[in-house]
């Protein structure tokens, strides 16, 4: 604050400086001005990330679970109706209790159905569910495996393994 001094009187009166304050306001804009456009809209989440878990050269090629565009389901290579599939996973995994299973699912099929297919290997006892994806969605590339997740670390939940 100055002191101004009034022409009609001798005595002086107090004048306000809004300097700082104006400064203090255009730092506070610039920063939200950068801050804003950064921010992600909608909620906040936490992204899952994968990881290349096991890379074990003793372990047996994993069985291999295709569920197609048009619903069609394959395992192995022998296509699957839905009436068989439950005795065709039982059946291979009673004759090898130790091998891993990877779900492979085309792109437009719901998401639904791929978590049923995916809860449904865990609940038959596969020691690892894991699922195939592309590193890019957009690219052609070569396909990642998420590592393998035992039944008993989902407890019935989705789980994504992290890098």
């Amino acid at each position: 604050m100055g002191l101004s001094k009034n022409s009609k009187g001798g005595r002086a009166r107090p004048a306000m400086n809004v300097t700082p304050l104006v400064d203090i306001v255009l730092v506070l804009l610039i920063i939200f001005m950068v801050v804003l456009p950064n921010s992600d809209p909608g909620a906040s989440v936490e992204l899952p990330t994968i990881e290349h878990g096991e890379d074990d050269p003793e372990d047996e090629e994993p069985f291999t679970l295709s569920l197609g565009r048009d619903g069609r389901m394959f395992f192995e290579a022998e296509r699957l109706d839905d009436e068989r599939f439950h005795a065709v996973l039982d059946q291979a995994h009673a004759a090898q209790p130790e091998r891993k299973i990877i779900l492979r699912a085309d792109r437009q099929v719901p998401y639904g159905r791929v978590r049923s297919l995916f809860k449904i290997a865990q609940d038959i006892g596969f020691p690892g569910v894991m699922l195939r994806t592309n590193a890019n969605p957009d690219a052609q590339s070569e396909p990642d495996t998420l590592a393998a997740v035992p039944p008993s670390a989902t407890n019935g939940a989705t789980a994504v393994a992290s890098r």
